[in-house]
């Protein structure tokens, strides 16, 4: 076989290789649903959202209350130090310290439970809506499902390759 036939097989080799590549891709399904507007359209989502709203209020209706007492007993200390004696005037301005402390700590373990009550609440949600994406998916045949709201997030992949391993290797990871 000459030069001129060898390459006109490789060309109609790559074009049926090619070919079938594209085909493949082609027939995958795609879809797409915007999660954070589907989310907020949820009667579960509203419910949460008023769970948080009233446990953050409670919160900083606390927080509220230990900043009134120091503003008191410090207001109580700014009044009455002429007449303490000069330790007693060091001791109360220690106790007011210790309350500023105990309030900022308080402040900091507030939002890590406000953090974690909206987990609490919010992750069902997500469950949910993850086991209701999955099930329109192999319903529908679909191979992925994107996420409008955010763009380039997949939210379920129903086939195709995994290219990590190939990636790796090209970067030179192990």
């Amino acid at each position: 076989m000459n030069i001129k036939n060898r390459i006109a097989t490789l060309f109609a080799v790559a074009a049926i290789v090619i070919g079938s590549g594209f085909s493949e891709i082609q027939a995958q399904k795609l879809g797409h649903v915007n999660l954070n507007e589907l989310i907020r359209t949820m009667p579960d989502f509203k419910t949460a959202q008023e769970n948080l709203q009233k446990f953050q209020a409670s919160l900083e209706n606390e927080i509220v209350e230990m900043q009134k007492e120091l503003e008191e007993k410090a207001g109580r200390l700014e009044r009455d130090q002429a007449d303490l004696t000069e330790l007693v005037r060091q001791r109360k301005i220690r106790e007011l310290q210790e309350m500023q402390g105990k309030i900022q700590e308080f402040m900091s373990e507030a939002q890590q439970n406000l953090e974690q009550q909206q987990e609490k609440e919010l992750q069902p949600i997500y469950d949910k809506v993850e086991k209701a994406i999955n099930s329109v998916a192999r319903e529908n045949s679909y191979t992925y499902i994107f996420d409008s709201s955010q763009g380039k997030s997949v939210l379920f992949a129903g086939g195709g390759d995994d290219v990590g391993p190939l990636v790796k290797k090209e970067l030179g990871i192990n």
